[in-house]
């Protein structure tokens, strides 16, 4: 009888599958998922600097508006007071065509400014720019971090990720003479280029223990030929 119950104790069935815990002195960060966040870090400065050129351009059309009207209202006043004394004569002449130039002017500069929303575009190119320098900054914090203190590889790659696409997907358009300028840059002073990736697509050959990926807990199972072909079925719905 004891024989027979050591057999069935014994059996695969009623043994629970093996757990190994994780070694706290394995990091699950490796050169593979650093080079992934360094390279999302080194597109987001590349972006923030180019918002950053963005939203000085704007801000500088802005100003520069701003200032027109701020002496052309005035000036016309001025010159309908002067005007009143010169009235009836060929100076007045004179007067109220410069008096029709500059309200004119004011009034398409007040056009320009509403229609191109400078002062707005210039906030939310500000705006992108510094979420990207938040995020560079929380990358190149973590890539200096050591492998042991840093947040869990594949949950910070998940979240990192998940920001950086919900961020370019909602940061506005960057003018093209700006991307050209950021390029040139590049190439004379060897500063990062965004989304700049190689024409060759590699393919990561290596194979990871799921114990160094950062599974705490990892049970192994050992699959005959019929459960394993059992299981591609069941996935491929066959």
């Amino acid at each position: 009888m004891e024989s027979g119950e050591n057999s069935d104790n014994d059996s695969p069935q009623n043994n629970p599958p093996i757990i190994i815990p994780k070694n706290p002195n394995i990091s699950d960060w490796d050169a593979f998922s650093e080079e992934i966040v360094k390279g999302i870090a080194e597109n987001c400065q590349g972006y923030k600097f180019m918002h950053y050129l963005n939203s000085r351009h704007y801000s500088k059309i802005n100003n520069i508006c701003m200032y027109i009207g701020i002496i052309l209202c005035p000036l016309a006043g001025t010159l309908s007071a002067i005007n009143v004394y010169f009235n009836n004569t060929h100076v007045s002449v004179y007067i109220s065509i410069a008096i029709a130039l500059i309200t004119y002017i004011a009034a398409l500069k007040i056009s320009i400014v509403k229609f191109g929303r400078y002062n707005e575009k210039s906030n939310l190119h500000e705006q992108f720019s510094k979420k990207y320098a938040q995020l560079e900054n929380n990358s190149r914090i973590q890539l200096t971090l050591n492998r042991q203190n840093r947040i869990n590889a594949r949950v910070y790659l998940n979240w990192l990720t998940k920001i950086y696409d919900e961020i370019y997907q909602g940061s506005p358009i960057i003018n093209s003479w700006i991307y050209k300028k950021y390029m040139k840059q590049v190439e004379t002073s060897g500063i990062i280029f965004p989304g700049k990736y190689d024409s060759v697509i590699r393919i990561n050959n290596s194979v990871e223990n799921d114990i160094e990926m950062g599974n705490p807990l990892t049970p192994l199972r050992e699959f005959s030929k019929a459960q394993m072909n059992y299981e591609i079925n069941r996935l491929m719905g066959i």
